[in-house]
């Protein structure tokens, strides 16, 4: 089965209806495959110039004689990655390439987030806090994001 097949959306709608309720809020969700309209959204300036750069690259390998890859742009360089690469032969799918959680673009980007992690939980004061905000309690939020 493929990811694309499973009704992901409204297993998260069933879930977050359940979560909700737990904490007495009732809503109303809709499940939504967002799909090209999202990648329709206004460019940034990050946007501007990383597909300025990949049409760049991907000139010069046309230009080069290069065919068959994907324009890809990795330690700030512009690289040009055989397809025979990124698949397996087993499969015939891409290879999962994972993102380094090393780099610095991951840690801007993990530092933008809004996200509770351990050191939100720390703090019996704040996590009082937070527990009374989500309508929760102390101890949920202790169990799920204290690892």
């Amino acid at each position: 089965m493929r990811l694309s097949e499973l009704p992901l959306g409204d297993v998260l709608r069933r879930e977050l209806k359940q979560r909700f309720a737990r904490r007495g809020i009732a809503v109303k969700l809709v499940a939504k495959d967002i799909g090209y309209e999202l990648r329709c959204a206004h460019p940034i300036p990050f946007d501007a110039e990383y597909t300025r750069d990949l049409g760049y690259g991907a000139a010069r390998a046309a230009l080069e004689g290069a065919g068959d890859c994907m324009i890809t742009r990795q330690n700030g360089s512009i690289v040009a990655m055989p397809f025979a690469e990124l698949m397996d032969p087993k499969t015939g799918r891409t290879r999962v390439r994972l993102v380094d959680v090393h780099s610095e673009s991951y840690e801007v980007a993990r530092k933008y987030m809004i996200r509770l992690g351990p050191a939100d939980v720390a703090d019996p004061l704040w996590l009082q806090t937070l527990a009374e905000a989500g309508r929760t309690t102390a101890a949920d939020l202790r169990t799920r994001f204290a690892r």
